[in-house]
Parts: C-alpha cells; structure tokens; sequence
C-alpha cells in the first residue's frame, strides 16, 4: 500500500506559490458563456486541454480583462476548502497552483489594495501611465458589512491586459502549462477529460488531492 504523505508539513517552510481557484463561489460576475454551463471539475479540465486561461473583465478591474490568482498561505489554502475564505462558503477543491516566480516573468504583478478614494486617484494616475495598471487596483471597504468588498485577505495577483475594445483579441490568455506546478483536484488518481499528451510538463507536474480535511502527494499528471 502506497504511502500518503501531505502536501504541507508545519515544519517545513513554504515554498510561494500562486493558487487560480476553479472552484470559488462566484458573485454578480458571471462566467464567459461558453464555459458558464460546466462543472468546475469539466472547467479544470478544459483549462489544461487546451494550456489556457482565459482573461475576462470583472469588479474592480476598470473594464480591464484580467486572470486573477490568491498568494495563499498553505493553511489558508487548505481552509479555503474546508470552510471558505469569505461569506459566500466553501471553495469547491480544483485549482491550479503555480510557480510564482515564473509567473513574474509572465508579466503578473500583486494586486494594490486601496480605499475607495485612493483607489479613485490611483486609477487615474495610472491611466496615463500604463494601459494595464489601473486593472491592479482593488478597492477595499472593511466596514461595509456585505463581506465581499474587501478581499486583501487573498493577496491577489493578477495578469491584466489592455480594455478589450482597444485590441484584437477581447479574449486574451494566459498560458497555463509553462509556470503550472501543481493541480488540485477533489478526488485522488484525478485525471483531466481530453487529452493533454501534446504538453511534456504533464510528466513532472504534481497532482495535489483534497481529502477532505487536508492536501495529499498524488503523483503526477502523466
């Protein structure tokens, strides 16, 4: 019988690592259509069948197309999917998980967390600037009551992409197989639906397996 050992030891320091969750709850910002009608397990396996994410305008990103990622800690990544990180519940357990530091070389950057008036004025600032930059900027209310206008919590990345009118593609993406270090997925000996020979990585990225109460090695994708 094959040792199960856990992903996260508290002895061990973490490794950075940047978490795309698959499976939030999401609020008023709907899926792109397309992909609107799948599980979040057929959505994860679409995402490593064709090696791409997908960047779409949502709250706070002034009409900007973004991805966005959490910089979680491993306990605040294993309760995410015990108990949720926020008002809106559990986070069901797929997710990519990936290399921070090969993700900066991709062009992804922190999110700049701000009150409402300096939010205003940053964005502004920005604008000139930089097409992309005010897409970085988060407002955050901590006494709004509500529990979804501040998300500092998360320390959110993100890859932002210029306003989808001023550009070619209004669909721009991220590609996922080059910084993916690990996948996460709701029950061991997972495997994407399609095909994913085409991409050599598959043979070293790591497979992570919620059991419930905690993340567990589940060998590779390949």
């Amino acid at each position: 019988m094959a040792l199960v050992t856990e992903v996260f030891h508290p002895d061990q320091r973490p490794v950075p690592h940047l978490v795309h969750y698959v499976g939030r709850q999401r609020g008023s910002d709907p899926l792109p259509r397309d992909v609107r009608g799948l599980t979040t397990e057929q959505r994860l396996s679409a995402i490593l069948v064709t090696g791409l994410l997908r960047g779409f305008v949502t709250t706070g990103t002034v009409n900007r197309p973004v991805v966005c990622v959490s910089d979680a800690s491993p306990a605040e990544l294993e309760a995410s999917f015990r108990i949720g990180m926020n008002a809106r519940g559990r986070v069901e357990p797929w997710a990519l998980v990936f290399d921070r530091q090969i993700a900066w070389e991709t062009g992804i950057r922190p999110a700049l967390y701000a009150d409402t008036q300096l939010a205003h004025q940053l964005r502004y600032d920005f604008f000139g600037e930089h097409p992309t930059r005010p897409g970085l900027v988060q407002r955050v209310d901590p006494i709004a009551g509500d529990g979804y206008t501040d998300w500092s919590h998360e320390r959110e990345w993100r890859w932002v992409f210029p306003v989808s009118s001023q550009v070619p593609d209004p669909n721009p993406t991220v590609q996922v197989w080059p910084i993916l270090h690990a996948v996460i997925a709701g029950r061991q000996g997972w495997k994407p639906d399609g095909a994913i020979s085409a991409y050599p990585e598959r043979a070293t990225v790591q497979r992570w397996s919620w059991t419930g109460t905690s993340l567990v090695h589940d060998g590779t994708l390949a």
